[in-house]
């Protein structure tokens, strides 16, 4: 996919809808990555060898990847809008768009929830997230997330403790989502929980 370019003095296009639409999967996976590192991408998106050269980084550039990741989503968590008197005609202007991805990290022991939880000290981090299709969205500089893991959650009888995920990030209206698919996603590894 490539950036979207907006030309108001032309006509709006629009493909043939394709016979079968592509499944992209929910979220089961999370690479995070300290707000100042950056992880070599030749194309618009990651291949599969530069996610594992990023997770076999270190320093800045090492991605660590939440595995057990259950329940994602990505749904929009909110709008900034100009409207009424702040526009020419009193109609509504999206300006942007808030996005989140939501899950629970399950399958815990009490090393994994420390080092969870340890990623709280950066407000922000840079995410990519991977489905259960196999597909791996974020770009070549990933999403620049707010970030803040909540601590372990445990309901009651019959239900596991768990740790809840809400990531949110602002979409680039001018930009689509770059993104790859690869089986190899289905299977990484995070080698620290291996």
């Amino acid at each position: 996919m490539s950036d979207i370019t907006c030309d108001c003095t032309g006509e709006p296009t629009m493909n043939r809808w394709a016979c079968k639409a592509t499944d992209f999967g929910f979220p089961n996976k999370m690479g995070l990555m300290h707000p100042d590192g950056e992880m070599t991408v030749a194309g618009e998106a990651p291949t599969l060898a530069e996610v594992q050269a990023a997770i076999a980084d270190t320093g800045v550039n090492k991605m660590i990847l939440i595995e057990d990741f259950t329940n994602g989503q990505r749904t929009e968590q909110s709008r900034l809008e100009e409207s009424g008197a702040d526009t020419p005609d009193g109609l509504t202007n999206v300006v942007s768009i808030n996005m989140q991805i939501t899950g629970k990290i399950k399958r815990l022991g009490p090393d994994t929830i420390d080092e969870i939880l340890e990623v709280n000290c950066f407000p922000r981090l840079k995410m990519w997230f991977f489905t259960s299709t196999g597909h791996c969205f974020g770009g070549k500089t990933g999403y620049m997330i707010s970030n803040f893991f909540t601590p372990l959650i445990m309901e009651g009888f019959g239900v596991a403790g768990y740790i809840p995920v809400n990531c949110v990030y602002q979409h680039d209206l001018t930009k689509t989502d770059s993104v790859s698919q690869d089986d190899g996603f289905l299977t990484l590894k995070n080698p620290l929980t291996t």
